[in-house]
């Protein structure tokens, strides 16, 4: 028997049984998947190309792949892969087409081919998937527009807030001074009643003062973004601590070195300042104590505000994160119930979490995480002893 015979018949028997084992494997993919012979025309399909091109096995087998779908004319793009970038390769990975079909109407699809060659690189087989990512692509659009849309509201609150901020501070300022001549033109004519009223009043001033400041604060987190520089936090807690000027019962201890952080330092002050503010504000002990720490923790640091105040009831513990709630502060100014809120909008849109651990009479702990790419921190090699 002649060679080139024996061979072209062992080079035929191969073809089928790839042809067969090809097919065998493309029926139980859910995409759309073909098999072309060397000139790219199709020799066969699975039962998913069919219902997606809604076409026939008659209607399509031996038909050119750049009329797929039974096209009259040829897709462009599809022609393309196959006789410019498709030759010499064996794989092609997310050639995307998008094409107006007759009978399927308008899709975007991204194809993937794994090509049989001979020793001389000439095609013998090619197999091809297809991904229909029309419906993806709808949805990204549709989720671009909504975004757009939210971004469009955001921008609109925003400048609601700062009017209503100007036209509630007005008549604010207003009844402050009010009150301030009241008390000080007739403080002959109050009695002792007269006067608690009074400075009650002043009191509740202050605090729809602090309100609308804390709503405006709060607002402004995702929208108004500053600068992003290295911030080193050992600094910014020590100018958090003098601000505050906690009482002489009260200690305020770092328990070991911060790191420092890339990020809008006024955004960092807010979250510290809040948490020590709280911390100093519900202290119900003779000798207050809080303690602050970080240590690495997988991918994040973990920041702790500690304190041996009044503690906080299981129940609170997301309540208090909430905006507009706060919790009783035995003979002391009731907040705004902004603070606590705050500090989870500027932590999480930095891709961290707040939350607190607790024991009635014996404190609480405030953690948050900031993550370390974002922040850019590599290698702070932190410790300290926190309550986890």
């Amino acid at each position: 028997m002649d060679v080139a015979v024996t061979e072209h018949a062992q080079l035929k028997h191969a073809l089928q049984e790839a042809r067969e084992y090809a097919e065998a494997i493309m029926q139980t993919v859910r995409d759309p998947i073909m098999v072309l012979d060397g000139d790219s025309k199709i020799i066969s399909a699975n039962r998913s190309f069919y219902e997606t091109f809604e076409v026939t096995p008659e209607q399509t087998e031996g038909q050119l792949l750049y009329r797929l779908g039974n096209q009259q004319q040829d897709i462009p793009n599809l022609r393309k892969l196959l006789e410019e970038i498709l030759p010499g390769k064996t794989t092609f990975e997310g050639f995307r087409i998008e094409h107006d079909f007759p009978i399927i109407g308008h899709r975007i699809m991204l194809l993937n081919a794994r090509q049989l060659q001979s020793e001389d690189g000439r095609p013998l087989m090619t197999l091809l998937a297809i991904e229909d990512i029309t419906g993806r692509k709808q949805i990204e659009e549709r989720q671009a527009e909504l975004l757009q849309e939210v971004e469009n509201v955001n921008h609109k609150l925003n400048d609601f807030a700062y009017i209503v901020s100007h036209e509630l501070k007005a008549p604010l300022r207003g009844i402050r001074a009010l009150v301030g001549w009241i008390s000080t033109d007739y403080t002959d004519k109050l009695d002792e009643k007269g006067k608690e009223q009074m400075n009650l009043l002043s009191d509740q001033v202050v605090r729809m003062h602090n309100l609308i400041d804390g709503i405006l604060r709060y607002s402004r987190v995702e929208h108004i973004r500053g600068e992003q520089t290295r911030v080193d936090l050992n600094k910014v807690v020590q100018d958090v601590i003098e601000m505050l000027k906690p009482p002489e019962n009260v200690v305020i201890e770092v328990e070991n070195e911060l790191p420092t952080v890339l990020c809008e330092q006024t955004r960092i002050m807010q979250v510290f300042q809040n948490l020590l503010s709280n911390a100093v504000k519900h202290m119900d002990k003779p000798q207050g104590q809080i303690k602050i720490g970080c240590v690495e923790e997988d991918k994040f640091l973990k920041f702790s505000v500690a304190d041996n105040g009044p503690g906080i009831e299981e129940k609170d513990f997301k309540k208090i994160f909430q905006i507009f709630q706060t919790l009783p502060a035995h003979g002391k100014p009731k907040g705004t119930g902004i603070g606590l809120s705050l500090v989870k909008k500027i932590v999480e849109t930095y891709g961290g979490r707040v939350w607190v651990e607790s024991e009635i009479g014996k404190g609480s702990v405030f953690f948050f995480t900031l993550p370390k790419k974002e922040m850019g921190v590599k290698d702070a090699k932190l410790k300290a002893n926190i309550v986890s």
